[in-house]
């Protein structure tokens, strides 16, 4: 599922507060990826995934996800 990148962007800008630099590499060279993903909940009777976003380091690949919910790009209900 394709997001508005900007609204996303916008609130990693807002709360991403300390050094952006990747806890890895030390380097700060990051690509917001374009897709929403779904993390599937281990041993969970039913169908219960959670949507996420991600970031990665364009250096070392070190990701990251924040859940798409909290950013405001996905519906609670969806």
């Amino acid at each position: 599922m394709e997001f508005n990148k900007e609204k996303a962007q916008e609130w990693i800008d807002k709360h991403w507060r300390h050094s952006r630099n990747c806890p890895i590499c030390m380097h700060n060279n990051w690509l917001l990826m374009t897709k929403i993903w779904q993390l599937p909940q281990f041993h969970q009777e039913g169908d219960t995934n959670l949507p996420v976003i991600s970031l990665m380091c364009n250096v070392c690949g070190y990701t990251i996800f924040f859940n798409a919910i909290a950013v405001g790009l996905v519906e609670r209900n969806e």
